[in-house]
């Protein structure tokens, strides 16, 4: 009773590697935290792929839905409490339209909504220094092989395609991004960006943008070849324009 209301964190460790943890699940993940609500055990933060079940008041389950580290390995297991943490959608926990993401984003596409199976943030700070105007593709006048997806779910494709056949120009803009040190930032298509702009208007306006601005997203427009899709902060969701000129870029990413 007196770990009422704190984490439990547990991690494994051989015996040659000193201080560093084993992965214990979902790939990567090194610690495994349980929170004691009062004699109820369930997942603490970032606990996606961790299943906890109560068997008494002092006692409880932890099963790895994909665990990774092999029993053979493992030396030793350890158990730290600590002050709780409370789970937020950044944390792992449940998300909604609006909230801060784990990428530090405003989350503006649930799975349940269409995702993709995905939940989707956009960059936070209206992209701060990455807001600047750019030019789709240094190739103004050439067609990016498979950069036309134009669903929810296909913008990270889109923008693999764009940085395979362009040298400079919105996807790498996007790609640069490093909001909370995550490297998956991607250009959005037509239809995730379209998903988005209700959302991010007013985030942005606060930020300084006038609110009319156009933003490129990854879909190429399929049968001119100069060009590609943008959406405006206004009223546009369904134009184009040519890839020569330069408009701004808004980085998402998706999470589970």
């Amino acid at each position: 009773s007196g770990c009422y209301g704190f984490d439990f964190t547990l991690s494994a460790f051989n015996g040659t590697s000193g201080s560093s943890a084993l992965s214990l699940f979902n790939t990567s993940k090194t610690d495994a935290v349980v929170y004691d609500n009062n004699g109820t055990f369930s997942g603490g933060v970032y606990s996606a792929g961790l299943s906890v079940t109560t068997n008494s008041s002092s006692s409880f389950t932890a099963t790895f839905d994909t665990p990774t580290a092999l029993a053979t390995t493992v030396y030793k297991l350890t158990i730290q409490s600590s002050t709780h943490t409370a789970v937020t959608c950044a944390t792992g926990g449940t998300c909604s339209i609006g909230d801060t993401g784990p990428g530090g984003g405003i989350v503006f596409l649930l799975a349940s909504g269409g995702g993709n199976g995905l939940n989707y943030e956009m960059a936070k700070e209206a992209v701060g220094g990455y807001s600047n105007l750019v030019n789709w593709c240094d190739l103004t006048n050439t067609t990016i092989a498979g950069a036309r997806g134009t669903a929810v779910g296909t913008g990270r494709a889109n923008t693999t395609d764009m940085l395979t056949g362009c040298s400079s120009g919105a996807a790498y803009t996007a790609t640069s991004y490093r909001g909370n040190g995550f490297s998956d930032w991607f250009l959005p298509s037509k239809d995730e960006l379209s998903n988005a702009r209700l959302t991010i208007r007013p985030i942005l306006i606060s930020a300084g943008w006038g609110g009319t601005e156009r933003i490129w997203t990854s879909t190429e427009e399929p049968t001119w070849t100069f060009g590609a899709y943008f959406i405006g902060l206004d009223s546009y969701s369904n134009a184009n324009d040519g890839k020569v000129q330069t408009y701004r870029i808004v980085p998402i990413r998706t999470f589970n």
